[in-house]
């Protein structure tokens, strides 16, 4: 973060190899608030001038000082793991510098693609990129992998389950009771420990020519199954909003990203079990938005649009499996 009242403009320049070049703007993208209230991990977009005279764009993250070893274990990887090339200067703050992505993201591109005279000609392509985003994250799990735990002794896990049992008022007793068996259930399975790109839902995931860069990437050690449920509950919630979409068609999506992930990935280890895991998924998703961490007055028009559709499908998705 930036030096008492220093911008982050001038911290930037202080910061950055003069290889970059002459620094024109810098526009702050989002800034997230640690424990104690402080800023961190806030992004930057940063246009300069090389020494050619071009106009370049790079994304610029600062890096709190517990993340710098996961980031730099990742970013060591001799793998292609579908993100825009970067770098991690050892600096204060640290900063990851990123490269655009290619393309534009499937939040955007998923709706019209699943309109069915689209779908019959898009799909092939679709199918190969998420089978692609498939061994990004198998390589980056296998590359990186920590540990092996139980979720419930793994403390970020616990959050979840906390949650889950949270809004017995929002979908009652019978519910409630049986997540809370399908969390004994799944109370002794061992699951990898990895570094996690954490946030791979549509709206980071940039499509272009078959293929996918993923941005917003944080890399920091989590069970490697976050990742995996990420991208599976973001396809089927993307079905589910637009009213032409089909569920068979996530399900295509899914099912070409765990053939990728199959090839490079590591056992995750929940045979028979998967799906147990995605309600607790469900849970987290569904509690942030009854309690409005999400889909809040401030948040942008198109989350508080969503929020209405994916409180009715989580609460769809958890009865399912449930039953």
């Amino acid at each position: 973060m930036a030096i008492g009242t220093e911008t982050p403009a001038a911290m930037l320049e202080r910061n950055l190899p003069k290889r970059y070049g002459k620094i024109d703007s810098v526009t702050v993208l989002s800034e997230k608030t640690g424990d104690t209230g402080e800023a961190a991990e806030a992004v930057y977009r940063t246009q300069f001038t090389d020494s050619d005279n071009t106009e370049q764009i790079r994304y610029i993250r600062e890096v709190a000082p517990e993340r710098v070893e996961p980031v730099s274990r990742s970013l060591a990887l001799n793998e292609d793991i579908g993100i825009p090339e970067s770098e991690l200067l050892d600096t204060t703050p640290a900063l990851l510098i990123m490269e655009p992505a290619k393309g534009r993201p499937l939040s955007l591109l998923l709706p019209l693609f699943f309109l069915p005279g689209v779908w019959a000609y898009k799909s092939s392509g679709l199918r190969k990129a998420a089978e692609n985003v498939g061994r990004y994250f198998g390589r980056l799990h296998s590359g990186t992998q920590c540990d092996m735990v139980r979720p419930v002794d793994f403390s970020r896990f616990v959050k979840y389950t906390r949650y889950s049992k949270a809004f017995s008022h929002h979908l009652g007793n019978d519910l409630t009771t049986a997540i809370d068996e399908i969390i004994s259930k799944i109370s002794n399975v061992e699951t990898p420990v990895s570094c996690v790109f954490s946030d791979p839902t549509p709206h980071n995931l940039y499509y272009s020519d078959s293929d996918i860069d993923l941005i917003d990437y944080t890399f920091y050690d989590h069970l490697s199954l976050k990742d995996v449920i990420t991208f599976e509950r973001g396809m089927e919630l993307m079905a589910e909003r637009v009213p032409h979409g089909r569920q068979s068609q996530a399900d295509a999506i899914i099912a070409a990203f765990r053939h990728g992930y199959a090839e490079s990935g590591p056992d995750l280890g929940i045979e028979g079990l998967y799906e147990y895991f995605k309600i607790i998924d469900y849970c987290y998703v569904l509690d942030r938005y009854l309690n409005g961490k999400l889909g809040r007055d401030s948040s942008p028009l198109s989350e508080r649009i969503t929020s209405h559709t994916d409180i009715k499908i989580c609460t769809e998705r958890i009865t399912q499996i449930i039953n």
